[in-house]
C-alpha cells in the first residue's frame, strides 16, 4: 500500500517540483521586460507534464521491482523534474538557465552523498562510472562549445 501512496505522492509533487525549479529559473529568463509565461497554459507545455508522469511511472515501477534504491529513485524523480524545465524553458526561450543547472549539480552531489551515507561500496563502485561520464561529457560537448565559435551554451553542453 505505501508504494502506491510513494506513486500517488509523486505524480502530483511533480507538478509541484516542476513548479519550483520554474521559480528558480524563469526570473533569469525575462529580465529583458517580456511577459513571463504562465505555467502549464501551453500545449506542448502539457504533453512534456503528461510524458513526465509517465516516465514517473516507469521509474516507480522499476523501484519497486527492487532494482534501484529509494535515494536513486530521488534522484531521477529530481532529475525528470528538471528536464521538463529545460524542455519547456527551451521551447519558450531556446535557452537552458544556468541557475537551475547549478542547482541541479548541488542536488546531484547532495544525493549522491546521502546514497553514500547509506550504502557506501554501491557509490563507491559507480564513482568510476560517474566520473568517467562526467569527463566524456566535458570533452565532447566542450569541444562542441568551442567548435561552434561558442554557439552553444552551458543547457547544450
Amino acid at each position: 500500500m505505501e508504494q502506491y501512496i510513494i506513486l500517488a505522492g509523486g505524480m502530483a509533487g511533480l507538478p509541484l517540483l516542476y513548479y519550483v525549479f520554474l521559480w528558480l529559473c524563469v526570473p533569469a529568463l525575462c529580465e529583458d521586460g517580456e511577459e513571463k509565461p504562465k505555467p502549464l497554459r501551453s500545449l506542448p507545455e502539457l504533453l512534456a507534464m503528461a510524458l513526465s508522469e509517465i516516465a514517473f511511472g516507469a521509474i516507480w515501477h522499476t523501484w519497486r521491482e527492487g532494482s534501484i534504491s529509494p535515494l536513486i529513485l530521488c534522484l531521477l524523480y529530481v532529475m525528470l523534474a528538471a528536464m521538463t524545465v529545460f524542455c519547456v524553458t527551451d521551447y519558450w526561450q531556446r535557452l537552458v538557465p544556468n541557475r537551475l543547472l547549478a542547482v541541479l549539480l548541488m542536488m546531484f552531489v547532495v544525493i549522491m552523498g546521502l546514497w553514500g551515507l547509506w550504502d557506501r561500496d554501491r557509490v563507491l563502485a559507480a564513482l568510476p562510472s560517474v566520473l568517467l561520464g562526467f569527463t566524456f561529457c566535458f570533452l565532447c560537448f566542450g569541444l562542441g562549445y568551442f567548435l561552434s565559435r561558442k554557439n552553444m551554451g552551458a543547457g547544450d553542453v
